[in-house]
């Protein structure tokens, strides 16, 4: 099998010599090296084996952010397994994440389960066995003596968010993770003395590759934060790097706004930011006002705007495919709207009338290119948008069991993304989902420019938490034309006066370069999301035409 670019087996060599001086700290649930976590890991496999895996088996892995998770991976592969990580279903969002862990076990039909004490799973005709992992790092009670058994060649299953349709599992290789550990080790410059903090969810494919696997391959040490504790508290996750001296540290544009607006003076007393040299920015569209706001912000705390380093992935390349070089920062590009809208990155003067800003996503990853092609694969001049196709040497080896979506998506070994973005001087700016865009009168507007005014026009300070937008265009009939529908997902009690609601509106008819807004306010919990989080806009959309959303609407 193909290595990693310097030829090396990185998970292997993990396995067999971890570091036995750094390790995992979990915040509020203890410390291991990655050594100890090794071997229990592999004593965990005690159980596995017991329960009937066999080599290749699926194993499903619904634990939450804890030393239990990493010994729940190891436990799979020292059993030749293939790991699946999902979410816990507990919580206020049990029942989705139920459905989704029933809809993956319909598709990856694992042989077991491992969960944490007190969880149940009810998967129906599916019979598998359940395992229980504790979350602490007590010793494994078994002492059983099974060998070890061979790595499995593929290295775990990691299912998409769901944002544009159904969760997929992207089979990502052995191979393929240890090319993108490579490519990760090499374009955010890791050093032996690096140490990492991540907040995000081990289930998602920037928490578990980049916030977990990449120190384990590399022996470094990590200190992970519960994705809840990180929302409850958003200065939590700078208080963790502060303290642990973490120089490197991975979250989307959103996370970096919310700290800006929620994090209070009395939480960042005595934080310093200095430490921090790479703060990635990726899993959801780059937004240059997060950018500015966090700077501006966290300044006072020491942190450098040069540490900034905006990047673009998806799971199907296991995580990055491009981030922007070390130290510089962002690069933001002022651009004109009318030519944005039109398809294409005419630069313009900053703050001129009809300006809006793109930020670089970086170029391709060391052994990665991109492509941008039209609807007819023709290749397009640089600064024309257009559809993203991406080679790799860490591209999943297709979608489990979905073979026409795996030709389709993996054709002749490059990946037709849904993503569509423009190359300007060698750099890539992403500028929208190609299910997300909405097109008016021959206009593309991306969703998420729509939804960023709005919001913005409804901010009012820190003290409130701001409202969601979720924009898509409605089907054109003869009583209504083309128009976009905006869903406005409220907080608790809060309401939009008049004042407020005209502001949005007008936000978004300038954005969207349409007369024709709906405007709906809902409760925020009613907007459908994935379970990382992230917007379901083709699901919204089928709601709103269903009329399953209910809301007063502001014309």
């Amino acid at each position: 099998m193909s290595l990693a670019p310097d030829g090396a087996d990185l998970l292997a060599q993990a396995l067999d010599a971890p570091s036995t001086f750094s390790g995992v700290t979990v915040d509020g649930g203890g410390a291991s090296s990655w050594s100890a976590l090794v071997a229990r890991g592999r004593r965990r496999a005690a159980a596995l084996h017991a329960a009937g895996v066999q080599p290749g088996d699926r194993v499903l892995v619904t634990l939450p952010t804890s030393l239990g998770f990493v010994e729940g991976l190891i436990a799979c592969w020292a059993s030749g397994a293939v790991p699946v990580p999902l979410p816990q279903a507990s919580g206020a969002r049990a029942g989705a994440i139920a459905a989704r862990i029933g809809h993956v076990a319909r598709i990856a039909r694992p042989r077991a389960v491992l969960l944490a004490p007190n969880d149940d799973i009810d998967l129906g005709a599916h019979k598998v066995s359940l395992v229980t992992i504790d979350e602490t790092h007590a010793t494994p009670s078994t002492t059983d003596a099974t060998p070890p058994r061979s790595l499995p060649d593929v290295a775990f299953i990691q299912f998409t968010s769901g944002s544009t349709g159904d969760p997929r599992g992207v089979v990502v290789t052995r191979a393929a993770l240890n090319a993108q550990l490579g490519q990760l080790h090499a374009g955010m410059g890791v050093l032996p003395t690096d140490a990492a903090v991540s907040w995000l969810p081990l289930f998602h494919d920037m928490g578990l590759v980049g916030g977990l696997l990449l120190p384990f391959a590399y022996g470094l040490p990590v200190t992970l934060l519960s994705p809840l504790s990180f929302l409850l508290r958003p200065a939590r996750w700078l208080q963790a790097i502060s303290r642990s001296r973490a120089t490197l540290s991975a979250a989307p544009s959103s996370a970096y706004a919310l700290c800006a607006a929620k994090a209070r003076a009395a939480d960042l007393e005595g934080v310093d930011l200095s430490c921090w040299r790479v703060a990635l920015d990726g899993a959801e569209a780059v937004r240059p006002e997060a950018i500015d706001a966090f700077c501006a912000r966290m300044a006072p705390y020491g942190f450098r705007a040069g540490a900034f380093k905006p990047a673009y992935g998806l799971a199907e390349s296991t995580l990055a495919v491009t981030m922007t070089p070390r130290g510089r920062g962002a690069r933001v590009l002022d651009v004109d709207k009318v030519a944005l809208a039109a398809g294409a990155l005419v630069p313009c003067a900053a703050g001129a009338p009809g300006a809006t800003r793109v930020v670089s996503s970086g170029p391709p990853v060391p052994g990665a290119t991109v492509r941008v092609v039209d609807d007819a694969e023709v290749a397009v001049p640089d600064g024309v948008i257009g559809n993203l196709r991406v080679r790799s040497p860490a591209l999943g080896a297709g979608y489990l069991d979905d073979d026409e979506s795996s030709v389709a998506a993996f054709a002749q070994g490059e990946l037709v993304t849904g993503d569509v973005g423009a190359i300007v001087d060698g750099e890539l700016y992403v500028t929208g989902r190609t299910k997300d865009l909405i097109v008016l009168r021959g206009r593309k507007v991306c969703a998420e420019d729509v939804e960023a005014a709005v919001e913005a026009a409804l901010r009012i300070d820190e003290a409130h938490r701001p409202p969601v937008a979720l924009a898509f265009a409605e089907d054109a009939d003869a009583t209504v034309g083309e128009r976009v529908v905006v869903l406005i997902g409220m907080h608790g009690r809060a309401t939009l006066d008049a004042e407020r609601q005209a502001h949005a509106l007008a936000a978004a008819r300038e954005a969207a370069g349409a007369a024709e807004v709906h405007l709906v306010p809902v409760p925020a919990s009613s907007l459908p999301r994935t379970t990382s989080g992230k917007l379901r806009r083709t699901e919204a959309r089928r709601q709103w035409l269903a009329g399953e959303i209910e809301g007063a609407g502001v014309a």
